[in-house]
């Protein structure tokens, strides 16, 4: 199905390592061996360039941290330059950004600052008039949104973080910001909120309460914790 005239399946457990040289970048390991580290292996398949580097400027690999993130956020793109073979070259000075129109604008420097629209968000570095790296990330509203723990216990007079997580399309994780949640505690008695630092009380009568997070982008998402 992925136009393979030839596939071989190699060993499967902790001795699966995957090294590349991306562009850019020296050769190294690209994955994370289950067995936690590297170790020996009897066999393996290289594919190898011969093409000598050229040192001139082709093309940029455009990079981000995530691919999901909720409206207004804020994104840093990231280039690296390279020749043909994929051998390091420093990007030229007159390459600039740009980004799909409406969904935000990008600086010099590569950081994209969300207009709030939902959808797909095309980060490119142009170069003599021609595209030569992009990547993608999506906006978008998260579906379902919980507190990694649902039940926390915290000494009276101490604080802890409270961790909240989010789903879009209930398998992809999003990046999210404080001002997308209202966070509120039941009962002004059982403690202090600053951002996502809970302190509880002093009082030793005060024995539980919870917390609610309520999405900013659509009121209907809420998550407890108590």
């Amino acid at each position: 199905d992925l136009g393979c005239s030839f596939a071989v399946n190699c060993d499967g457990g902790g001795s699966s390592t995957y090294l590349s040289q991306r562009p850019g970048e020296e050769l190294k390991v690209n994955n994370s061996p289950s067995d936690g580290g590297l170790r020996p292996s009897t066999s393996g398949i290289c594919f190898i360039s011969t093409a000598p580097a050229t040192g001139e400027f082709v093309k940029a690999s455009v990079t981000t941290e995530d691919a999901y993130y909720t409206p207004l956020s804020e994104v840093q793109f990231s280039a690296v330059g390279s020749d043909l073979v994929g051998t390091y070259v420093d990007i030229p000075t007159d390459a600039y950004w740009q980004v799909t129109e409406g969904m935000g604008t990008i600086d010099e420097n590569g950081l994209f600052k969300s207009s709030g629209k939902t959808g797909v968000a095309t980060a490119e570095l142009i170069y003599n008039n021609e595209v030569v790296g992009s990547a993608s990330i999506n906006i978008v509203i998260p579906d379902t949104i919980e507190f990694l723990q649902p039940v926390i216990t915290v000494p009276n007079g101490e604080n802890t973080e409270l961790h909240l997580v989010a789903y879009y399309d209930e398998v992809y994780e999003v990046v999210t910001k404080l001002s997308d949640f209202n966070i509120v505690l039941s009962d002004a008695t059982v403690g202090t909120l600053n951002g996502y630092t809970f302190t509880a009380t002093s009082d030793l009568s005060v024995k539980s309460g919870s917390v609610t997070a309520t999405l900013v982008h659509d009121t209907t998402k809420v998550a407890r914790a108590d």
